[in-house]
């Protein structure tokens, strides 16, 4: 194991979509080269080896690089259980999947259900990310479990859907449905949020930097102003990883919010807090 940063770098285009669930730096770090190199990509149609499309440069190490457009490989990160993993460019569907531990960062956008039934770890997109972040397994009743997330961009629809605990923050906008049927968690968006918002929020906490231009889903308590003593806790994590990776997002520093109380049609008390600088 070496503790210099490992490089994959991309030698042609991926031909299709193929699963990179194989890939996890916590057991790279104790394989050979040989080993690495034979590590499967699955598509739907065959299978093929790492080696097959990247040159392995430096020694086996929990920190890896990956150098090219891998927007078609999917499930990066995929219970991942440590180490760090660098994507230097675009990342497929489903990364970050039941991920246990460990570092993700996606220099570029990523696809679909980014962190779906995440439990623990942490996820950095400079860019965008598509629909159903954190979202539940297939049959499951919870989504996103533990960990952060932080997404410098914009989300799709359905974001943090079934929530049950972790942190999401999100630079930009979020699109449709956000945080439907929330259980517990802490979601920040600095940006504007599309319709249906909130439906079925039983707990959590929902921060908007800005008012919500359009309407919950949920049925929502009147708004009360309120200085909250844990805020300036929750912005300085969120300012610690802002620094770190050097993300541009935009971090409040009030301790004020105006506090709503809701989904009330499931008998929810989830808090949406509109931060009051």
């Amino acid at each position: 194991m070496s503790g210099e940063e490992m490089k994959w770098v991309l030698r042609r285009a991926f031909d299709r979509r193929w699963n990179a669930e194989a890939i996890d730096p916590s057991q790279i770090a104790l394989m050979d080269r040989r080993e690495i190199g034979s590590l499967p990509l699955k598509s739907e149609t065959g299978s093929s080896r790492l080696s097959d499309w990247f040159d392995l440069i430096g020694d086996p190490s929990d920190c890896i690089s990956l150098e090219g457009d891998c927007g078609r490989l999917d499930r990066l990160g995929a219970h991942m259980r440590g180490g760090t993993l660098r994507v230097l460019g675009d990342a497929g569907d489903e990364a970050a999947s039941q991920m246990n531990s460990g570092t993700l960062e996606i220099a570029g956008n990523c696809g679909n259900r980014l962190g779906q039934g995440m439990l623990d770890g942490m996820v950095l997109v400079r860019g965008n990310a598509g629909d159903h972040l954190g979202c539940p397994l297939p049959g499951d009743k919870r989504g996103i479990s533990g960990g952060e997330i932080m997404i410098a961009g914009s989300v799709g629809d359905e974001a943090c859907q079934r929530m049950r605990r972790g942190l999401v923050l999100i630079g930009k906008d979020a699109g449709l449905r956000l945080a439907s049927n929330m259980i517990a968690g802490s979601i920040m968006v600095a940006g504007v949020m599309g319709a249906d918002w909130g439906s079925g929020m039983r707990r959590g906490s929902l921060l908007l930097l800005r008012d919500p231009q359009e309407p919950p889903q949920a049925d929502l308590t009147n708004g009360r102003r309120l200085e909250l003593s844990f805020l300036p806790l929750l912005w300085n994590r969120a300012r610690l990883l802002a620094t770190r990776f050097q993300l541009d997002i935009q971090i409040p520093t009030s301790r004020w919010a105006v506090r709503r109380i809701g989904d009330r049609a499931v008998d929810g008390h989830a808090e949406i807090l509109v931060i009051d600088e």
